[in-house]
């Protein structure tokens, strides 16, 4: 190697120091826009609280380390999750500004969310029986609920349900809190739930629908609830029953309220 081709080997070994350097830099940046601080955590979390009073009694009472940097690269939180977490979390001993009411499908019951930490807070037995809260096994007016939301006309007593859409009760358009309506999208009936106590009082049985669909809807005060029917039934043939190259004649759709 040449005198003049010297210099120029040393000072790229000079530079290279310093491009590991940048380049490490680089990489911690990127890390630290996905994530979010301990400060900004906790200022998220406590509205601006103090910062070492609030991470010393969260350390403490968890039983974590206070260090969430760490916590969130341990775990590869990415974009908003660390965010997401934090807005989503109740302490224990605090309350859920807001409750889901969620039809349960072919469990037959209403299941009851809090938002926003969407805990599963109660499930409420409706057209199903439910043994651990005695739903159908004799406690309050549960069995008789059961029975009398079943049309023997139709068919023998139902013991299970489909719950879709449930709908709760209006005063002047603005929702109540009072009841809440779920439709039994397999059997055509429609279940009224004392938001009082989080209990199914009346399971109705309408007596022209076979299955219903498109959820139940409330009336601004009220007065009627109304589902309509999924499928046409033969309610016009003599005695209930047509073929279908007779659909045209017979079988008709419902729209009732009760």
């Amino acid at each position: 190697m040449s005198d003049s081709e010297q210099p120029a080997a040393e000072q790229t070994e000079a530079e290279q120091p310093e491009a590991e350097q940048a380049e490490a830099e680089q990489a911690e940046a990127k890390r630290a826009s996905k994530t979010v601080s301990r400060r900004a955590a906790l200022g998220m979390l406590a509205g601006g609280v103090v910062v070492g009073a609030v991470g010393s009694r969260i350390g403490t009472s968890s039983g974590t380390s206070s260090n969430y940097d760490s916590i969130v690269g341990e775990r590869g939180y990415e974009g908003n999750w660390a965010d997401g977490a934090l807005k989503t979390f109740v302490p224990p001993g605090e309350f859920d500004p807001y409750f889901i009411f969620a039809s349960g499908g072919h469990s037959g019951q209403v299941f009851v969310i809090g938002a926003p930490s969407m805990r599963l807070l109660k499930v409420i037995p409706v057209f199903t029986r439910d043994a651990w809260q005695g739903y159908g096994f004799g406690s309050d007016q549960s069995e008789l609920v059961l029975n009398e939301g079943s049309d023997p006309a139709k068919s023998n007593m139902l013991g299970w349900g489909d719950t879709h859409h449930p709908a709760l009760s209006e005063t002047n358009g603005d929702y109540d809190g009072r009841w809440l309506y779920i439709n039994d999208r397999a059997n055509g009936r429609i279940a009224m739930i004392d938001l009082t106590d989080f209990k199914t009082k009346q399971i109705i049985d309408l007596p022209n629908l076979g299955s219903s669909h498109g959820g139940c809807f409330v009336t601004p005060n009220s007065d009627y609830v109304h589902i309509s029917s999924m499928t046409p039934s033969p309610y016009l043939a003599p005695g209930g029953y047509a073929p279908l190259s007779d659909y045209s004649k017979y079988y008709r759709g419902a729209s009732p309220a009760s």
